[in-house]
């Protein structure tokens, strides 16, 4: 009956429990244009009359349970804009007719059984905007002709046996935004002319055999949002112009071969599996060149694998890493000769940094103060020279701190007194001048306060006396004056004091008579209980 409603121009019937097939008499209902039988449970083929509707905009089957193959007489709707078959049983090939659909502007075939080669004809359809043929059974390789498709925006193609290359004329798509080929058997390299989908937001090409490189040229899908590379056969290092992928939300790369960094631009993406693919950020990469480069690395005593593109980081002779990330840098006694480059900074993840025994020089940077999470900081038995950066004050989780017998000058720094949790504080062997910092008093954590054969002066700090965990004390060879303060009585840790060549003067607590390492004979002052009472006056 419905055959006779020869008027009728709309036919909504979305989303109800309709069943059985679709009644061919619809074909006779010419003044149709969209026609919505989507989410219903008819089954059966789809008629071949439907060919008849001339004046159909809009076709929804989707999400029914028809069978059977795609009626060629569909092609002759060519005032159809919206063909959605989706989610459906349908079988056979794609009819190359579709072609001829000119004002076609989405279609949807994908979640079926479709099968057999793309028609290279789909190039046909310079309207187009929305391609999904994704979970399909499709063979062959993508038809070149899809270039020509200048309104495409959206290209799903994933979920299918495509096979071949990914055709170099899918760069000529200028309005794409999202372009998903990903479960597939594509092969080949990615093309570099991928690289012009300058308003590409998706990009999911994961789960093929593609080989080769990452193009650098994909660095210009500055709007990428997403971007699906894992499970392929990729290698060879990311290239650094990929870091200006910034908008990134979603990234996954793991299960290929790649080798080198990974951009520093990519570290707060969202979502993504670096962990597992066990490169570190280039900032560390390049902070360790910046170090080889600057200190002669060439003529190092070991320097094994360092500057290769194709070793992990954590196979650099002295580097230990932790999911990739540069935790430790340990070259002690290697022929370090130049200046400590500042770029050093940029192992944001370091605990630990041994350059003792080299023969650096220069100062030591303040960029250094941006290592929050260092924990030992050993520049020992250099010929560092300048200041000691009052910027080190800011590193919160230093336990070890060792510049001795360096050349530094001028003052220690009081901001050393922000350093709560440090353990050992030697700057032994230098020429650092002026008065030991009061707040160091503060390091209740300290077990040795190293500070001999400098050129310190004035009065011991009575604040040292708050250091009771300290187990070794040596100010030896200063310039300190004054008496010994009664407060460094509460030192009872202490095994080793060092207090000789300075001028000091008054007496020494009595119980560091029990210190069993000391150099208190050489201070020719007696223990305060010892200490001749002044005379009385006659009465």
């Amino acid at each position: 009956e419905l055959g006779s409603l020869t008027k009728l121009q709309d036919m909504y019937l979305r989303g109800n429990e309709l069943s059985g097939s679709i009644p061919s008499e619809l074909g006779n209902i010419t003044s149709l244009q969209v026609l919505y039988l989507s989410e219903n449970m008819l089954s059966g083929v789809i008629p071949s009359e439907l060919g008849e509707l001339a004046n159909l905009k809009e076709l929804y089957l989707s999400q029914n349970r028809l069978n059977g193959s795609i009626p060629s007489e569909l092609s002759n709707l060519t005032s159809l804009q919206i063909l959605h078959l989706w989610g459906n049983e349908l079988v056979g090939s794609i009819p190359a007719e579709l072609g001829n659909l000119a004002s076609l502007q989405k279609l949807d075939l994908s979640d079926n059984k479709l099968s057999g080669p793309m028609p290279s004809e789909l190039g046909n359809l310079t309207n187009l905007q929305e391609m999904y043929l994704s979970l399909n059974r499709l063979g062959g390789e993508i038809p070149s002709e899809l270039g020509n498709l200048a309104d495409l925006r959206i290209l799903y193609l994933w979920g299918n046996q495509l096979k071949g290359p990914i055709p170099s004329e899918l760069g000529e798509l200028a309005s794409l935004s999202q372009l998903y080929l990903s479960d597939n058997n594509l092969e080949g390299p990615i093309p570099s002319e991928l690289g012009r989908l300058t308003e590409l937001e998706v990009l999911g090409i994961s789960s093929n055999q593609l080989s080769g490189s990452i193009p650098s040229e994909l660095g210009n899908l500055v709007k990428l949002r997403e971007f699906y590379l894992w499970s392929n056969d990729l290698s060879g290092s990311i290239a650094a112009e990929l870091g200006r992928l910034t908008n990134l939300g979603k990234l996954y790369l793991s299960d290929n071969q790649l080798s080198g960094c990974v951009p520093e631009a990519w570290r707060d993406t969202e979502e993504n599996d670096l962990d597992s693919i066990g490169l570190p950020f280039c900032s560390d990469r390049e902070a360790l060149v910046s170090l080889y480069e600057a200190t002669d690395g060439a003529n190092w005593r070991k320097n094994s694998n360092w500057l290769s593109a194709d070793i992990a980081l954590q196979g650099w002779y002295g580097v230990t890493t932790d999911g990739g990330r540069v935790v430790g840098l340990i070259l002690p006694t290697n022929g370090l000769r130049g200046a400590i480059p500042p770029e050093l900074a940029g192992l944001s993840n370091l605990k630990g940094l041994y350059l003792r025994s080299n023969e650096l020089s220069g100062t030591v940077p303040p960029s250094l103060g941006k290592l929050s999470g260092l924990e030992q900081l050993v520049l020992a038995k250099n010929q560092l020279s300048g200041l000691i950066p009052s910027e080190l004050g800011a590193l919160t989780n230093l336990g070890v701190l060792d510049f001795s017998e360096n050349e530094l000058s001028g003052t220690i720094p009081p901001e050393l007194g922000k350093l709560t949790r440090l353990t050992v504080l030697n700057h032994g062997d230098n020429e650092l001048s002026g008065a030991i910092p009061a707040n160091l008093g503060s390091l209740i954590d300290l077990e040795q306060l190293l500070l001999s054969d400098n050129q310190l002066s004035g009065p011991i700090p009575a604040e040292l006396g708050e250091l009771t965990n300290l187990k070794v004390l040596d100010l030896s060879g200063n310039q300190l004056t004054g008496t010994i303060p009664a407060g460094l009585v509460n030192l009872t840790q202490l095994e080793e004091l060092y207090l000789s060549g300075n001028k000091l003067e008054g007496c020494l607590p009595e119980l560091w008579g029990n210190i069993v390492k000391n150099d208190l004979d050489k201070l020719g002052l007696p223990f305060c209980s010892e200490r001749t009472p002044p005379p009385t006056a006659d009465p």
